[in-house]
């Protein structure tokens, strides 16, 4: 995932909110740390599809439609597409919790 091209704004706001309130104990800093690494590999796992969807409206500035274009397909696919992609999202990072926590 670090190959991903992601916007500077979209960039700028994730490292602004890290940056104004980091977290006060080091292990607040590990557990987001661990759960950024999470996201990642729940991401990485995706059909390319769903990934693309959900990248361009997660990580960039670009509007439903603007992907779509990109895509192919209607904005409101898109938005089909990143819903499943959500609901996937959340079975595969609470598979890899229950995991590691075994």
């Amino acid at each position: 995932m670090r190959e991903l091209a992601i916007s500077s704004k979209a960039t700028m706001r994730n490292l602004t909110k890290f940056c104004i309130a980091p977290p006060a104990d080091p292990q607040d800093l590990m557990e987001k740390w661990q759960d950024s690494e999470r996201l990642e590999e729940a991401i990485s796992m995706l059909t390319p599809r769903k990934r693309q969807a959900v990248i361009g409206f997660f990580f960039t500035d670009k509007t439903l439609n603007e992907i779509g274009k990109e895509m192919g397909v209607t904005g409101s696919r898109v938005r089909q597409i990143k819903e499943t992609a959500i609901r996937h999202l959340r079975v595969n990072l609470y598979k890899n919790m229950n995991m590691e926590t075994s």
